[in-house]
C-alpha cells in the first residue's frame, strides 16, 4: 500500500512540475471541452508549442493520442513512467504508449476519468469527469470545518475530495464500480485518505447515519434512453430526484445541509415550484431553489439528443423522437434545472425560489450560509428581531448613479444599489434610503440607524419604522444586505 502512494504522489507532483495545471487547460480551452469538440481536434496538428512535456502529456492524458515508447522515456522520469502503467493509466502496446484514462484537473486536484476511446466504445459504466455541474457543486458547497460529508454519486470522486480537506470524514458511494475504482485511484493520486468509498443505490450504504453536509451531482437527466449510469435513471421522469429529495432529510444533523444540482419537470397540470413544495412538505428543511434554465420539451430533447450523438451519432435521431414522445405523454410543460438546497432546522421553515443568474466561478458556499441566516430573521415575523439586527452591505455592492445632461449640466436621474460577481442583483433607490444603505457596516442595529432617520428628517418614528422594516426585508431578500443577529441566534 506505501508503495502504491508513493507512485501516485510521484505522478501527481510530476504532472504539477511540468505545467500541468487548472490554469492551463483553460487557457487552452480544454478544461470544460465536450467530447464533440476533443472529437474535432487534429491528432497530429494539434499542440503546445515551446513546451514538448506539456504537449506530450496532453496528447496522452487529454486527446488519448498514442505516442512512440521512446518518446515517452525521453520526457517521463522512469519511477513516473512505470507508476503510470502500474496503476494503468497509461498502456503500452508493443512500442506505443496510449493513454487509458484522461487526466484533468480540479483546483489542485489531479482526477482520472474514462479515456475518449473509452467514450467512443460506449458501455453503460462510463465514468465521467469534471463537468460544470461538479464545478457549481464545489463552488457552492456549504461545508461545516470538521463535520461529515457525504457525496452521493460520487463518480470520479471529485467532489469527496474537494471537500476533504474541510471534513473530519467524508463517505463516497456509487452504483458504478469502475467510477468507485477511478475515485480510490484519484484518492491516492492526490493524498487524500479521509474518504472512504461504498458501493450501494442512494442513501443504502449509510442506513441510519446522519451528516454536516450531503453533496449529489445525481443521474437526473429526463427520459432514460441510452442507460448511462453516470448521467440517466429508470425512475419515470423526475422520479429519482425526487427520491433523492424526500429522503435526505433523515440523513442531516441539525443545521446540516443538502445541495443537489438536478433537474425537475413542470407538468401542465401543475406549475414546477407546486411540484417542489410538494416534495417538501413536513421535511423540517429550510429549501432554497436556485433554479438556473428552463426548457420547452422540443428544446430538451433537442439538447440531449445532440450530447447523445458525441457518443453514438448512428442514435441520437431515435434519441430525439424517443424523448420527444416520452415527454409528450407525460404532459411535461417544461423542464428545469438548477441547485437545491436543503437545511435542516427546528424552527418554522421557508422555501425560497431564486433565478440563478449566472454560474458561480468562485467560491460562494460561505456567501450562501450568510445569506440563509438572514432569511432565518427576515422570515421570523418577529419585529423585534429584524429591529436588533445589525444590517451590513454584502460583498461587491455598490452605489450607482445614472445621470442625464440637462441645461449645460449632468443631473442624477436615479441611483441603485448594484451587486457584482458570482452573484449579481441590482435595486433602484430613493436619496433617503441610499443614505441610510451608506451606514449599514455591521455596528448598529436596524433600529437605532431608524431612530436616527427619523430625527434627522424630523418624521415620526412610528412612520420611519414600518417603512424601514419594509425596505430592509426587500433589500436583505435580493441579497444586497446581510443580517447579523449573533445575539439571538448563536451565529
Amino acid at each position: 500500500m506505501e508503495a502504491f502512494l508513493e507512485s501516485a504522489h510521484a505522478i501527481k507532483e510530476f504532472f504539477s512540475s511540468r505545467g500541468y495545471t487548472e490554469e492551463t487547460l483553460n487557457r487552452l480551452g480544454l478544461s470544460e471541452l465536450p467530447w464533440s469538440a476533443l472529437a474535432t481536434l487534429s491528432e497530429s496538428g494539434w499542440s503546445v508549442k515551446g513546451d514538448p512535456a506539456l504537449n506530450l502529456l496532453i496528447r496522452l492524458f487529454y486527446l488519448g493520442d498514442a505516442v512512440a515508447f521512446s518518446e515517452g522515456e525521453k520526457f517521463i522520469p522512469l519511477n513516473v513512467l512505470k507508476a503510470l502503467l502500474e496503476l494503468e493509466l497509461l498502456q503500452l502496446n508493443g512500442e506505443r504508449l496510449q493513454g487509458a484514462c484522461t487526466l484533468t484537473k480540479l483546483g489542485e486536484l489531479l482526477l482520472a476519468f474514462d479515456s475518449r476511446q473509452r467514450f467512443s466504445a460506449h458501455g453503460e459504466d462510463l465514468v465521467l469527469g469534471v463537468n460544470p455541474t461538479t464545478r457549481i457543486l464545489a463552488n457552492c458547497s456549504i461545508a461545516c470545518p470538521g463535520g461529515s460529508y457525504l457525496d452521493l454519486g460520487t463518480g470520479c470522486g471529485a467532489l469527496a475530495l474537494a471537500l476533504a480537506p474541510q471534513a473530519a470524514t467524508v463517505i463516497a458511494t456509487d452504483v458504478n464500480r469502475r467510477a468507485l475504482g477511478f475515485a480510490r485511484i484519484n484518492a491516492a493520486l492526490n493524498g487524500v485518505t479521509n474518504v472512504v468509498f461504498l458501493f450501494g443505490d442512494r442513501f443504502e450504504p449509510v442506513a441510519a447515519r446522519r451528516f454536516d453536509l450531503i453533496v449529489s451531482n445525481p443521474p437526473f437527466i429526463l427520459a432514460p434512453t441510452s442507460g448511462l449510469l453516470y448521467s440517466e435513471n429508470k425512475l419515470d421522469l423526475d422520479g429519482f430526484v425526487e427520491s433523492l429529495a424526500r429522503t435526505a432529510p433523515e440523513y442531516l444533523k441539525e443545521g446540516g445541509v443538502l445541495q443537489m444540482v438536478c433537474e425537475w419537470a413542470e407538468l401542465e397540470s401543475e406549475p414546477w415550484e407546486a411540484r417542489l413544495r410538494a416534495w417538501f412538505e413536513n421535511c423540517h428543511c429550510d429549501v432554497h431553489v436556485w433554479w438556473g434554465y428552463q426548457f420547452s420539451p422540443a428544446e430538451y430533447a433537442r439538447k440531449r439528443a445532440v450530447e447523445q450523438g458525441h457518443l453514438d451519432p448512428e442514435s441520437a435521431g431515435a434519441s430525439f423522437g424517443q424523448r420527444i414522445a416520452y415527454l409528450n405523454e407525460r404532459r411535461v410543460k417544461s423542464i428545469c434545472g438548477g441547485l437545491i438546497t436543503l437545511r435542516r432546522r427546528s424552527a418554522e421553515n421557508w422555501f425560497w425560489v431564486e433565478e440563478m443568474q449566472t454560474r458561480p466561478a468562485g467560491r460562494v458556499g460561505e456567501l450562501l450560509r450568510e445569506r440563509y441566516s438572514t432569511r432565518d430573521i427576515v422570515e421570523s415575523k418577529n419585529e423585534g428581531t429584524l429591529l436588533g439586527a445589525r444590517p451590513r452591505l454584502a460583498p461587491q455592492v455598490r452605489l450607482m448613479t445614472e445621470s442625464v445632461r440637462r441645461e449645460c449640466a449632468w443631473s442624477i436621474e436615479r441611483s441603485y444599489l448594484e451587486r457584482t460577481g458570482d452573484l449579481p442583483a441590482k435595486m433602484v433607490l430613493d436619496a433617503l434610503v441610499a443614505n441610510l444603505t451608506a451606514h449599514f457596516d455591521g455596528s448598529e442595529t436596524l433600529e437605532a440607524l431608524l431612530k436616527q432617520v427619523a430625527s434627522d428628517y424630523h418624521v415620526p418614528l412610528d412612520q420611519v419604522i414600518p417603512e424601514g422594516l419594509r425596505i430592509t426585508k426587500v433589500l436583505a431578500t435580493a441579497g444586497l444586505i446581510l443580517l447579523d443577529c449573533r445575539e439571538r441566534f448563536g451565529l
